[in-house]
């Protein structure tokens, strides 16, 4: 998985990152509108949030960081 990792990062630096589409903007406007809805309902007391153990939001920024990369 490295190696293909690298190869990406790569071909990326020789022709740039990949183009955002349409479809992209999409996804990480719901996932905003979704972060925002749990923030607002846990303020409220109608959501508690999880137990997150260690390494969750290095966990959630790597995930953030894959979806807004798409691989070709």
């Amino acid at each position: 998985m490295k190696i293909l990792e690298r190869r990406l990062r790569k071909l990326e630096d020789r022709f740039g990152p990949p183009e955002e589409t349409e479809h992209d903007r999409w996804l990480m406007a719901r996932l905003d509108a979704a972060a925002r809805r749990r923030k607002e309902a846990e303020e409220r007391g109608e959501h508690q949030p999880p137990e997150r153990g260690p390494g969750f939001e290095e966990h959630r920024q790597a995930l953030r960081e894959a979806l807004g990369r798409r691989a070709w």
